[in-house]
């Protein structure tokens, strides 16, 4: 599906918000390291309000393999990602804007991992992640209006993963394409030091039904707070946009067998623990009790027989008692 009215460089009169909408797209990420690892692939997210729902497909350099991850979030406090592997045969397809992108292709592995956290803004947990960058630029309409400081989430910094600290925040300046309840136009991080971290601009925007979008946005990540040194780069292009949203749930659906890391109960002591239990087709995601009440009881160990109790005790008890006996004989021939 085409792209409608692309604006490039000048200003779009989109008050309205978004209330439902498709993002189909592409993307690459180069995290400049000795050698430089790439990472390619395809994406779709999906938005109702403030529940949304990304899926991609992110292919390995060099490789045929590829992971299709599942992440989404329907109250904002909670977040849910699947992650399976697969093969392709072919690399990765040249999109087009006739052609959009299919993360969702077949040759999925049968066994999943997924992982739930009490947060709602994704991070991923590899550095070459790039479910932060498409949430930010792309599904956080909804999130700007209910901020109250100026200080963000480092949507692309593993630091700030559910395994490492999800309350990490770095100031930040934006600006939204039309104004509140909108997609932002640009976001710059900072450093404690005023350094600049990271900056997320979009090189052009789209207006569908009334509402704009970006249409192609960069990312930069300057480590040591040097904007002339890129330490990690990606460029995301949009192919397509629909003004409404297919699913109706907008959670990761459970396929295979997955074994889950629950963060959600250990994660307010100690973000390295989880509650981890396995999932089968089908079933539904547990609730925190649920989880709990299915998985977390600890077993009580077995009532003690009555047979048992003396029998045990007297085994214990009987070297004592030869001992005794031994010593008591030897006392009497002594005599």
């Amino acid at each position: 599906m085409a792209l409608c009215a692309l604006a490039w460089g000048w200003e779009i009169d989109a008050r309205a918000s978004p209330g439902e909408y498709e993002v189909e797209g592409v993307f690459e990420q180069t995290i400049y390291r000795r050698p430089p690892f790439n990472v390619k692939g395809e994406f779709i997210i999906f938005v109702r309000d403030r529940s949304w729902l990304i899926q991609t497909l992110e292919y390995m350099q060099n490789s045929t393999f590829a992971l299709k991850r599942e992440i989404g979030s329907t109250n904002g406090t909670e977040i849910f990602e699947i992650v399976r592997g697969t093969q392709q045969e072919n690399a990765p397809p040249a999109a087009t804007k006739e052609g959009a992108a299919r993360p969702n292709r077949p040759g999925a592995n049968p066994i999943a991992t997924a992982m739930i956290a009490s947060n709602a803004v994704p991070v991923g947990q590899l550095d070459g992640a790039v479910v932060g960058h498409l949430w930010l630029m792309l599904a956080s309409h909804g999130y700007w209006n209910r901020l109250t400081t100026n200080l963000l989430t480092p949507v692309y910094d593993v630091s700030a993963s559910p395994p490492g600290n999800p309350n990490l925040k770095f100031k930040a300046e934006w600006k939204l394409i039309g104004g509140p309840g909108s997609l932002p136009m640009n976001v710059t991080y900072f450093f404690a030091n005023g350094s600049t971290s990271a900056i997320y601009r979009a090189i052009g925007t789209t207006n569908v039904n009334g509402i704009a979008y970006p249409s192609k946005f960069l990312f930069e990540y300057y480590a040591g707070g040097n904007i002339a040194h890129v330490t990690k780069r990606a460029n995301v292009t949009v192919m397509a946009i629909r003004a409404f949203c297919s699913l109706v749930n907008l959670l990761p659906e459970i396929t295979s067998t997955t074994l889950v890391a629950d963060r959600r109960v250990k994660q307010a002591e100690n973000p390295l623990k989880s509650l981890d239990y396995v999932m089968a087709a089908s079933e539904r995601w547990h609730t925190v009790a649920e989880a709990q009440k299915l998985h977390g009881a600890k077993k009580k160990p077995p009532k003690a027989s009555p047979v048992m109790v003396p029998l045990i005790g007297t085994l214990l008890c009987a070297p004592l008692l030869v001992w005794a006996a031994y010593s008591w004989r030897r006392w009497r021939k002594a005599r």
